[in-house]
């Protein structure tokens, strides 16, 4: 007689248990939305501690992708200061330090990548030798977004308007062209990432030969010129000089 009821009470208490359970709820949490919701967050916060924004392996690609599109529209070069990224917005400046060696370089973002696991950058062969990692393909590194970018990933919009940038031909003396585009919201942006770079240094849009090209404003000789291009060369952007 004991058993039975001990076993109707167990039945009893199957059957509550059973009903209790809400059929929407599983049992088990999602492990994968979770690290999906993680990195999405990891993604929208600010810069971090000592203004790294992410830690990483950087990696390079070179010859193979030489000469093609680039995911932003542009010719691939391999010998320029550029670099892949899978979320910042194109034309964001980026510190890139390498961690083993001390380095520090600064490349514009202007294609999608890497696509390999556990990597954060993919740098031009030019930018990956200037970090010292050309040859042994791969780097630990800290990246920043230096001024005129921004830390937080938003889309882009297509036009950005600049206060009191000209859009005009050039004038007299020399001057430095860091960019030429077909399309004028891409030189629009540039500029406002070079923008308060260096001081007493400004650049505009200027509409030339069917194409926006960004350059500096006017500079009174080529000595000044190689010094401001210096500066830039330093903090990895390379630009060219013209005379008017």
């Amino acid at each position: 007689m004991g058993q039975k009821i001990l076993l109707l009470l167990l039945v009893t208490l199957a059957i509550f248990q059973f009903c209790s359970l809400d059929p929407g709820v599983k049992s088990h949490p999602d492990r994968s939305n979770k690290k999906e919701r993680a990195k999405r967050t990891e993604l929208q916060m600010t810069a971090l501690e000592n203004g790294v924004y992410q830690t990483g392996i950087a990696s390079w690609y070179g010859k193979d992708f030489h000469g093609k599109r680039t995911a932003n529209g542009e010719i691939y070069d391999m010998n320029i200061m550029t670099a892949a990224h899978k979320e910042l917005p194109f034309h964001t400046f980026v510190e890139v330090e390498n961690l083993d060696n001390g380095r520090k370089i600064v490349v514009r973002i202007n294609d999608r990548g890497p696509f390999v696991k556990g990597r954060i950058i993919d740098l031009s062969y030019k930018a990956a030798k200037r970090l010292g990692s050309a040859e042994q393909g791969t780097a630990r590194v800290n990246l920043r977004i230096i001024e005129g970018g921004t830390a937080r990933v938003t889309p882009q919009p297509r036009t950005l308007p600049v206060p009191g940038l000209r859009e005009e031909s050039p004038d007299m003396g020399f001057y430095l062209q860091a960019g030429a585009f077909s399309d004028r919201a891409n030189a629009l942006r540039m500029v406002q990432s070079l923008g308060g770079m260096l001081p007493g240094l400004s650049f505009k849009v200027a509409n030339l030969d069917g194409l926006y090209k960004v350059i500096s404003q006017s500079l009174p000789n080529r000595q000044k010129a190689e010094e401001f291009q210096r500066l830039l060369q330093d903090r990895g952007i390379d630009v060219f000089i013209k005379e008017y």
